[in-house]
């Protein structure tokens, strides 16, 4: 699909006000939530816990059926401004249903308790897939730009990684003000992070694909502090790069394809500014006292294998306690880590190593990971069989 995207992009983008507009506008809508209709607003992006959809998500062990939601339920409802007290998510787990309590903003998380919050990637889908829609959605387009951080995060949560109280909030992406993890996402972070530090002094933040790249750049130029631990699944740091990452793996026989990759993002979202993408260097100046757990999928489509590679070394080289778990699993793509089982046991191995509220099963399942991530780390300098643990899922 990302191939046939990338060249009905190109195709717009040499002819904006020609007949490819009406032919690919309600595909690309539906593929990545891209209207080309849509204007640009002139005036800046102020974050407030209301307006980036910021909900509260408490475990407990037993829902009325009544009052219980599924995730697309909760995000049509997120979508319309119509969330009442007392909610609950419904989120399956092999046999069993987690239940989790549903508050708007960060009044309802208790004082000391850690608490997660998520990072999530772009979003495209103007609205929710419908609850009881037969027709499933991809791609993109199943993650809305309102209620995406709930429908992602559910994942999360799902596969108990996330252990305790969360927060979940959603980035601006509409074409005014989504800038690949730069200015509007920083002020959003910082927002959440002033909220939540009000309750609690241990913040495990989680992110995904932009997610990780806007946790990546916060904690280099804020250096927050009550940050107990960062785990991050496709990390990237600058759009350069992930635009090469588009050619090799989508356009190799297009000339420049990586160059008009670029064009077309930046074009579209004029809010990114790429002189202002955080520098590899900048990771030096997290704060040492994070310790910080990276997935990576081998072969990433849109995160290379060096990419990740230089990334590790710089914060290994400065002293960081970092970890890389490297999967092999060709049936997952970008992004999609937390699907895994590998992921999940070694991330409840990270956060039993850090103290932190975790699930013990996974955890003693995922001891030889995480020792696999620690030595992953020691031996980054040489990227191949034999001295990189790679696991299979």
């Amino acid at each position: 699909m990302l191939k046939r995207t990338f060249y009905l992009l190109l195709l717009l983008s040499y002819t904006p006000y020609g007949a490819a507009e009406f032919f690919v506008k309600k595909w690309l809508n539906n593929a990545f939530g891209i209207d080309i209709n849509e204007r640009l607003v002139n005036k800046p992006f102020n974050p407030t816990i209301a307006n980036l959809n910021t909900i509260s998500l408490i475990p407990c062990d037993y829902a009325a059926p009544e009052v219980s939601l599924s995730t697309s339920e909760l995000a049509s409802i997120i979508d319309r401004n119509i969330l009442q007290e007392g909610s609950y998510l419904m989120v399956p787990r092999d046999a069993e249903i987690l239940y989790w309590q549903v508050s708007l903003g960060v009044d309802a998380l208790q004082e000391h308790e850690p608490v997660f919050v998520y990072s999530r990637g772009y979003a495209g889908a103007e609205k929710p897939e419908q609850p009881k829609s037969k027709q499933k959605q991809r791609g993109l387009c199943s993650i809305p730009k309102r209620g995406g951080g709930v429908v992602v995060g559910a994942q999360w949560l799902k596969g108990k990684i996330i252990n305790g109280p969360c927060v979940i909030f959603d980035y601006p992406d509409t074409r005014s003000y989504f800038d690949f993890g730069l200015t509007n996402d920083q002020h959003s972070l910082e927002c959440i992070y002033n909220a939540v530090s009000q309750k609690t002094k241990k913040i495990v933040f989680f992110g995904n694909c932009r997610g990780s790249k806007a946790l990546l750049t916060y904690l280099s130029r804020s250096q927050p502090d009550n940050v107990a631990a960062v785990i991050l699944d496709a990390p990237f740091l600058d759009l350069k790069e992930f635009t090469k990452e588009i050619e090799k793996n989508y356009a190799k026989r297009l000339p420049f394809a990586d160059k008009i990759a670029r064009k077309i993002i930046t074009t579209w979202y004029p809010n990114y500014k790429a002189q202002f993408d955080v520098h590899i260097n900048e990771l030096k100046k997290i704060p040492k006292h994070i310790p910080l757990f990276i997935g990576h999928l081998k072969d990433d489509c849109l995160v290379s294998n060096v990419m990740i590679q230089n990334m590790v070394k710089t914060l290994r080289d400065s002293g960081h306690i970092v970890y890389l778990l490297v999967i092999d699993d060709k049936t997952k793509s970008h992004s999609r880590l937390y699907q895994t089982e590998p992921f999940q046991q070694a991330v409840n191995a990270f956060l039993k190593a850090c103290d932190l509220p975790h699930d013990e099963h996974l955890a003693q399942a995922g001891k030889e990971l995480f020792n696999q991530a620690y030595y992953n780390v020691q031996h980054i300098d040489t990227w191949k069989p034999g001295f990189l643990h790679v696991a299979k899922a």
